[in-house]
């Protein structure tokens, strides 16, 4: 058994090493009270490792959530209070390939590539590679208006019912079910449909063969900002879940960050220019035992992110990028000195609040860093 971290969460959970995609899909994280149901209605006990097979149901209660291992390298995390359908797990290689959002949110991580349609009442998405966060939310019923001569106190104007995509890394074309105004969304941005009720059901155009185009509009696509980002982090960071004090798992040093079960053995930057790089560390206590080491590593005028997407600094990089550093390494070496004493390759992930963390040690012999600093996509 190994440990991994569910990228975002801060969710460290066990799974089965393997080669390859998963058989089926597993839950690889719980927290809080979650249901699962199955084939023919059949509930399923929300635990680690359990295996779904041919279709499931999802719901989540306030401050609880749940991530799926959908293969080796692509996650769906449930938030809280959501309602999650996947109606169809293929058979024979355990895929999955359509998620129904009902209610609520998910992040979906796929590192694989593997074509996926996420609906709901109000789009359908069609995503490959990326990390996306989709959001459906039903809306309120208007308030009846007061009997006469009576008095009440103004109720505020029903709430809209809204689909939104977030776009953590990667782009896709979003509209509203079956519009035709769609609209671009790449990293770091947000597109929102508003659709339109009546006494709380979703409104449609109901066309030839009973095709449903949703009522509504497709909202201008907006750049989120770094408050949002942190809000965004704040939904998906378990914050209550144990066992991100460091351990050691198959001979690396987890340090309150993910793992990389297969880590690459090549060469993470052949610039030529020598720095100079230097390294901080703080470390904050957390409730019930947790800790989490964040770092914070200098400028490094040579390795900066290309767009003006970079929310973390020394060195700057954008949200979810990584950063290597062999830190303690002699002034004057040319290549990351690890036989030197105190000299480690470290791993650390941009995240939403504009840090450097999920700090990772690697092993010295799959060590890959190089003498400067190296700030690119993540290698999980």
């Amino acid at each position: 058994m190994r440990a991994f971290l569910c990228p975002l969460t801060g969710l460290v959970f066990m799974a089965t090493a393997f080669a390859g995609k998963a058989p089926f899909p597993s839950i690889c994280g719980v927290k809080g009270k979650v249901e699962i149901h199955g084939a023919e209605g059949k509930e399923l006990k929300a635990n680690i490792k359990q295996t779904l097979y041919e279709k499931a149901r999802i719901r989540t209660e306030k401050d609880s959530a749940i991530c799926l291992e959908l293969s080796s390298s692509d996650r769906l995390v449930v938030g809280e209070a959501s309602e999650v359908e996947i109606p169809f797990i293929d058979f024979d290689q355990g895929l999955v390939n359509f998620i129904r959002l009902a209610a609520g949110e998910f992040l979906l991580l796929s590192k694989t590539g593997t074509p996926r349609t996420v609906a709901s009442d109000l789009f359908r998405v069609e995503v490959q590679k990326g990390d996306y966060v989709f959001q459906f939310d039903r809306g309120t019923k208007s308030v009846p208006p007061a009997p006469p001569q009576t008095e009440a106190a103004p109720s505020a104007p029903p709430q809209k019912p809204s689909g939104t995509l977030t776009v953590i890394e990667g782009g896709v074309s979003f509209k509203g079910l079956e519009t035709e105004v769609s609209a671009e969304v790449v990293s770091g941005q947000a597109a929102t449909f508003e659709g339109e009720a009546l006494d709380g059901e979703i409104q449609y155009d109901v066309l030839l063969k009973g095709k449903k185009v949703a009522r509504g509009k497709l909202l201008p696509v907006k750049t989120l900002t770094s408050e949002e980002l942190k809000t965004l982090n704040h939904r998906f960071s378990w914050q209550a879940v144990k066992g991100k004090i460091g351990k050691s798992v198959g001979g690396e040093v987890q340090v309150g960050g993910r793992t990389n079960s297969a880590a690459k053995r090549k060469t993470m930057n052949k610039g030529k220019g020598k720095t100079e790089t230097k390294t901080k560390t703080k470390t904050e206590s957390e409730t019930e035992s947790e800790t989490e080491t964040k770092t914070k590593i200098e400028d490094d005028p040579s390795r900066t992110a290309p767009t003006s997407l970079a929310i973390c600094h020394n060195p700057q990089g954008q949200f979810n990028q990584c950063a290597w550093v062999c830190e303690h390494n002699p002034k004057s070496a040319k290549t990351c000195l690890l036989n030197h004493p105190k000299v480690t390759c470290v791993r650390s992930r941009c995240n939403a609040s504009g840090e450097w963390a999920d700090r990772f040690v690697y092993r010295t012999e799959r060590a890959p860093c190089m003498a400067e600093s190296t700030v690119k996509e993540c290698d999980y």
